[in-house]
């Protein structure tokens, strides 16, 4: 079914915001195109134009590897907008492409073309195919003398000044206003314009004094031009755009000429003009107006202070300045000119200094924002792009240095940034780990007579360089240090510090595993996230972090022999079961419940462990968490029988589905059971009031126990203490002791079929963990 253009641009819409998202998306971009090019490459160019990268990139792809017809390309160029950034690149393949077929040869369109995409080449950084491109526009122009000449002699002259040629840029600009009187052009547009040319390339040369001489004669015709508009109602914005650019490069050369205080009424007269064109067309002089701004400041350095209009300016173009430093930044990382943005950059710290504090901890913080966006969004060129993020994060933390008090906040942002960008930039990870680790400790240092959370902030950090760098003992504590500030000062209400509060946490967990989990006080910071939480956006992943907290909390206390540390935790647990609804949540409370319970057991706290089983008793829909739920009534049962046989009557009733499920009878092997038919006898015997083994009085068990202890003597001596069939006899001759009350000796039994069997099977194996939570199940004497 044919579609319309609009839900084509719908489409690759949903897809281009997608792809800011998730980078993997772009190949699906691509897809779409191919299917049908010449009809979406229109659509697409809007959808760059309103929505922004990554379509351009995608473009540029199907434009080269496709071979469409010119007149598609000719539509296409023609749709993209005039001085575009998104599209700059792919208004220079389009042209490329277009000229490489000949499109035009021997016509002004064609010399058109050349010079548009020696323009473009040169924006894009392509200096070597933009040179090529510029003579040959030249030469075309000039079998078509007038206005294309001029503007091929602009883009010849920008390209040697591009590449250090200043001579060579100064002579081609000179030969277009020579041009001028050679072929009689009067325009006072272009006049300006090219007088406006030779007087940017003798400033780029440093000829400060013959640029504002040229910028003098440059003005003349420009204000020339804007009463010609007027008279003859052409085009007075673009005339007082030029007058803008005049009155800006004529600032910038009385600067460089020692005459700062000539400088700042062409100055403020471009940062007005250029500001309202920019506002008509934003994206095309947002560069320019930037460079304003920057000129500005640098000609207000000079002022007269006592001026009230000075007053004025300076707080005007104070407040803009962020913003220009940052535009002009970009567009030097667009152009891959590295150098252009450290003088920049350099430019913006000795300012703001200048201003204060309070200014240089936003340029900061603006700074370091751009330079994470550049690292997290690296692209198809990941050299040049982490190149520019290390300038503007270097500016950053040379800006910070200067800061105190409340605004060391943004220095320590800087050196933070700076850590991650370490990690980026390092040959080796040895190196580079190292060098994030010393940027992260300096963070710290930083923020050490800061607020708390900065300093948790910085805390954190450090402990993810340091595990990145594998030293995970430094960074655990580390994380700890991040975690007790944390606490200090955490608010349930504050939704970014829940998030990042269970975020830390979970790894503290991780972090200090091997050394037996966190200390004793962020334990139980740790247990107070799950009670305190409230509804959060990001539900799912803070309550993924909590179940891990909870989880780990309880069996942490339980490996410390703390029962009702981990019956606190366990309870908190629930808690957060309730509260949420969350099966995640209930997942991890009834499959930890079996482990809390026999830490209970061992600590001889019966009643914790009951408090255990009923937390998870009645479950039946999931496999697993029947299971758990047999296995915590088993264990109670064992207890019971010993104690209060009307206790495990009634838990033998109750816990019935569970205890006679197939999901259990399954798994009764690998616990230890190697006869499940027994084993439901044994329990229809306690359910029935007769005892604990069908039919069998204390002498029967007792001549149980010696035909047992007899076999497991003559399995030890045939098979070993190894061997399967031995492991089976002494585990089932432990129940025997067990049910005559001799329980030392039934643990001793089972003791020694554990060991055998962490020797035989390894400690890991599911039937040696079986062994050990029937032996942490089984009472002590006191017990």
């Amino acid at each position: 079914m044919p579609f319309t253009d609009e839900q084509a641009v719908h489409a690759l819409t949903v897809l281009t915001r997608l792809a800011q998202r998730e980078q993997d998306v772009g190949r699906w971009i691509v897809d779409a195109l191919l299917r049908d090019p010449a009809r979406l490459v229109g659509p697409a160019i809007r959808v760059a134009v309103e929505t922004g990268q990554p379509m351009g990139a995608h473009l540029e792809r199907v434009l080269r590897e496709t071979d469409l017809p010119t007149e598609v390309l000719v539509a296409a160029q023609a749709s993209i907008p005039p001085h575009t950034t998104v599209l700059r690149s792919t208004d220079a393949v389009i042209t490329g492409i277009l000229l490489d077929r000949g499109v035009g040869t021997g016509t002004p369109e064609h010399a058109g073309l050349a010079v548009q995409h020696a323009e473009r080449l040169l924006e894009t950084g392509d200096l070597a195919r933009a040179g090529e491109v510029a003579a040959t526009a030249v030469e075309a122009a000039r079998r078509h003398p007038g206005h294309l000449l001029l503007e091929a002699l602009r883009v010849r002259s920008a390209f040697h000044t591009a590449v250090g040629e200043h001579l060579a840029a100064i002579r081609t600009a000179q030969a277009a206003v020579h041009a001028l009187a050679e072929l009689g052009i009067r325009s006072p547009g272009l006049v300006a314009a090219t007088w406006h040319t030779l007087g940017m390339r003798l400033f780029n040369a440093g000829r400060a004094g013959p640029a504002a001489a040229a910028f003098d004669r440059a003005e003349i015709h420009a204000r020339l031009a804007i009463d010609s508009a007027a008279a003859e109602r052409g085009d007075i914005g673009g005339a007082y755009h030029l007058l803008g650019l005049v009155s800006l490069g004529r600032a910038q050369a009385l600067i460089d000429a020692d005459r700062p205080e000539e400088a700042l009424d062409p100055a403020m007269r471009a940062v007005a003009i250029i500001r309202e064109h920019a506002a008509q067309s934003p994206d095309g002089h947002g560069v320019e107006h930037a460079q304003a701004i920057l000129t500005a400041a640098r000609a207000l350095e000079a002022a007269d202070e006592r001026d009230p209009l000075v007053a004025a300016a300076r707080g005007a173009v104070g407040e803009a300045l962020p913003a220009a430093v940052i535009e002009l930044c970009q567009d030097r990382g667009r152009r891959r000119d590295l150098n252009g943005m450290r003088v920049y950059a350099t430019f913006a710290v000795n300012i703001f200094t200048k201003i204060g504090a309070k200014a240089s901890a936003v340029l900061v913080d603006v700074f370091v924002d751009l330079g994470l966006a550049w690292l997290d969004n690296v692209g198809e060129e990941p050299v040049e792009r982490v190149d520019a993020a290390a300038v503007v994060i270097e500016a950053a933390v040379a800006a910070g240095r200067t800061l105190e008090g409340d605004e060391r906040l943004a220095f320590q942002r800087a050196l933070i940034a700076r850590g991650r960008l370490h990690e980026r930039l390092a040959d080796g990870p040895d190196t580079g780990a190292e060098a994030a680790v010393a940027a992260a400790r300096e963070a710290v240092r930083v923020a050490n007579d800061g607020p708390l959370m900065a300093r948790a902030v910085a805390a954190n950090s450090l402990s993810n360089r340091l595990a990145n760098a594998g030293r995970i003992e430094e960074a655990a504590r580390a994380a700890a240090d991040a975690v007790r500030d944390l606490a200090a000062v955490y608010r349930p209400d504050r939704a970014d510090q829940v998030f990042v509060a269970a975020a830390w946490t979970r790894r503290l967990f991780a972090l200090t595993e091997p050394g037996g989990g966190p200390d004793a006080d962020l334990l139980g910071f740790a247990v107070s996230l799950l009670t305190s939480y409230r509804s959060h956006r990001a539900a799912d992943t803070v309550l993924g972090n909590l179940t891990a907290i909870g989880f780990e909390a309880v069996m942490v206390y339980v490996r410390r022999g703390d029962a009702e540390g981990a019956a606190r935790a366990h309870r908190a647990l629930g808690a957060l079961a309730d509260a949420t609804g969350h099966e995640g949540v209930r997942r991890a409370r009834v499959l930890v419940a079996f482990s809390a319970l026999c830490g209970h057991l061992r600590a001889g706290r019966v009643d914790l462990a009951v408090e255990a089983h009923d937390d998870v008793a009645d479950v039946r829909n999931v496999d697993e968490q029947v299971v758990q739920w047999a296995k915590c009534a088993n264990a109670l049962i064992n207890v019971y029988v010993d104690t209060d046989f009307a206790a495990a009557q009634e838990l033998a009733m109750r816990a019935g589905p569970a205890l006679r499920s197939p999901q259990y009878l399954a798994v009764l092997p690998s616990l230890g059971e190697n006869d499940p038919p027994g084993y439901l006898a044994w329990l229809d015997e306690i359910v029935a009031g007769h005892g604990v083994i069908p039919g069998a009085d204390r002498a029967t068990l007792e001549a149980l126990e010696a035909d047992y202890r007899a076999t497991v003597a003559q399995r030890r001596r045939d098979f070993g203490e190894h061997h399967e069939a031995t492991l089976a006899t002494r585990v089932k001759y432990a129940q025997i002791l067990h049910w005559l009350g001799r329980t030392a000796e039934a643990r001793t039994e089972l003791g020694a079929a554990l060991e055998a069997s962490r020797s035989e099977r390894g400690p890991d194996h599911e039937q040696t963990r079986a062994l050990q939570e029937r032996l942490d199940a089984l009472p002590t004497e006191s017990g």
